[in-house]
């Protein structure tokens, strides 16, 4: 079991295995393929025009792996936490990628997932909520690279953006290929079942995380256009499980509900770690890797139940407070740039980012912004506000200050209080706090659909 403390030396253990491996992680990364600078005009904050001339000389591959349910507090390369995963391979992409510590997502999964697809905050692509509908006439990502480039696309694993229903014609959304799961929870990781082409599959002992990563590899090695995967993770959402022995390092624990429900965060570690083998193997086995960029994203912060400090209770999963929406987002891949970024960026923003990567020139008219530059070029990022809608709540940060509105009007400081402990409209609104709140709300009246 890894903690923050021993994080260093973990990482430099890391390198030197993966140095020493035939089937490394580090190859994905390759010195001599260079993208060249993208070129992007930022209209304003809805409308960007996205133009790749000369970037590579292949098109990259895209593979974007969303985790469910995973906050920062769980993974060795971010500050918060105390006991972190073990997560070798996950350490190795944040080790030779870029770290991005203000990427912000909704605070259930339905709404993050559905601003990544339609490039549009909750409010105008309808999925405001868990249990919302994603409109049928809804255009997807998946769909735009279609109409747009030469790729060939595919969403594997979690759907949840049709209620709780058990088939839905995801196929119907422009995607080309799907197979996964459509409700938003599993009951059992081993047995489940699976909808592609509107029909079911009964999946039975079987762990979910290493069927997703099958069906992954599989359509991977059946193309041959440049492609973009969905892959969509359930681990480590709830149920709190014992995932398969080899595929996790926290010892032996018991297969007995009471005791996991009565200490899950070994369970929550474990199907992380579960996940972090499997995305091994998946990354093992991906031919032309080196001409793959990878995406890794957290789609909401972590469940009260396992969450680690400095997250407090009210403040994690389902909140609009740091715990619940900044969560993980790491991209490796060749010529992406190694280390941290400060820039805010949003869920929304997946959909012009892929586009842009996947050299797509097309005007968008969401509300999505490319972040590709940032990956090869050490600059600001375009966004200068960042804003998130759910439930019925909003929020809204300039990167300094944050106002919160939930069931109660709340405003922050982040650059002096990153994790919300301060609530000025309790203590009292100094005259640059009204200024900077009275700018956002401004903002907020741009995007927000009443």
């Amino acid at each position: 079991m890894i903690t923050k403390q021993n994080f260093i030396i973990t990482t430099l253990l890391l390198s030197t295995f993966f140095s020493c491996s035939s089937s490394k992680i580090d190859d994905i990364i390759e010195d001599e393929i260079v993208l060249s600078e993208p070129d992007t005009t930022i209209v304003d904050e809805d409308t960007t025009i996205v133009s790749v001339p000369e970037s590579p000389s292949t098109d990259p591959n895209v593979l974007l792996i969303i985790a469910d349910d995973l906050g920062k507090d769980a993974l060795s390369f971010y500050d918060e936490g105390i006991i972190s995963a073990n997560t070798p391979t996950l350490d190795s992409l944040a080790q030779n990628g870029l770290i991005f510590n203000n990427n912000w997502v909704a605070p259930t999964c339905s709404p993050t997932r559905a601003a990544m697809l339609t490039g549009n905050y909750g409010g105008t692509n309808g999925v405001i909520a868990v249990g919302d509908n994603l409109p049928s006439n809804s255009k997807t990502l998946h769909a735009e690279l279609t109409n747009s480039t030469n790729y060939s696309s595919a969403l594997i694993g979690k759907w949840h953006l049709s209620g709780n229903v058990s088939t839905v014609d995801v196929e119907g959304f422009g995607i080309p290929y799907f197979e996964g799961t459509i409700p938003g929870t599993l009951n059992d990781y081993y047995n489940f079942t699976t909808c592609s082409n509107s029909t079911t599959k009964d999946i039975s002992n079987t762990y979910v995380t290493s069927y997703f990563t099958d069906l992954a590899i599989e359509w991977i090695n059946d193309q041959n256009n440049p492609w973009f995967l969905w892959l969509a993770y359930t681990a480590p959402h709830t149920p709190f499980h014992l995932p398969p022995s080899d595929l996790h390092n926290q010892g032996s624990l018991s297969d007995v509900e009471t005791e996991i429900e009565a200490n899950p965060l070994p369970y929550y570690l474990a199907s992380i770690e579960a996940m972090d083998s499997e995305i091994k193997r998946l990354l093992q086995n991906i031919p032309n890797k080196e001409n793959t960029i990878i995406i890794f994203i957290g789609d909401n912060g972590t469940d009260y139940r396992v969450a680690q400090t400095p997250y407090e209770k009210g403040k994690v999963k389902g909140s609009l407070h740091q715990g619940g929406i900044n969560t993980p987002l790491i991209i490796s891949g060749p010529s992406v740039r190694i280390g941290t970024e400060e820039s805010m960026v949003n869920a929304a923003d997946m959909f012009a980012t892929v586009l842009e990567l996947a050299s797509s020139s097309t005007t968008l008219d969401n509300h999505s912004i490319s972040y590709a530059p940032l990956l090869f070029n050490e600059t600001m990022g375009p966004r200068k506000h960042n804003f998130i809608e759910a439930d019925g709540n909003f929020t809204i940060t300039d990167g300094t200050y944050k106002y919160i509105s939930d069931n109660r009007q709340k405003f922050y400081d982040l650059e002096q209080d990153a994790y919300e402990t301060v609530n000025y409209e309790y203590r009292g609104l100094s005259t640059e706090h009204e200024t900077a709140k009275a700018t956002l709300l401004n903002q907020v009246d741009k995007w927000r659909v009443d």
